[in-house]
């Protein structure tokens, strides 16, 4: 999965663009792994069980500068945040649908 993940997002790439927070970018391509690696059939996300599918491909659509927001919100949230992995995992799951992302 690790490597599927490191080829749709290149993950030192964003490592490089995320002013060098690559422990946070670390952490989103764990909580990532987790989530597409999950059996269950439903995942916690926002104080609600969702359907795991659902959420797998929400996940899937999200795209580089995503991700790169994601990481910029934790740091800029750090000091509130008390559950770094359900925070991302949130934050994975509601971005693709809140950021608007100009395509080309």
């Amino acid at each position: 999965i690790f490597i599927l993940l490191n080829e749709k997002w290149d993950f030192n790439s964003i490592a490089s663009k995320s002013e060098m927070h690559e422990h946070i970018v670390g952490k989103i391509l764990d909580v990532m792994v987790d989530i597409f690696e999950s059996s269950q059939k439903r995942i916690y996300i926002a104080g609600s069980l969702r359907n795991a599918g659902e959420v797998k491909t929400t996940v899937a659509r999200l795209t580089e500068l995503h991700i790169i927001n994601i990481v910029n919100r934790v740091v800029d949230h750090m000091d509130e945040i008390d559950d770094l992995t359900a925070y991302i995992k949130t934050a994975l799951y509601n971005s693709a649908e809140k950021i608007p992302v100009k395509r080309a």
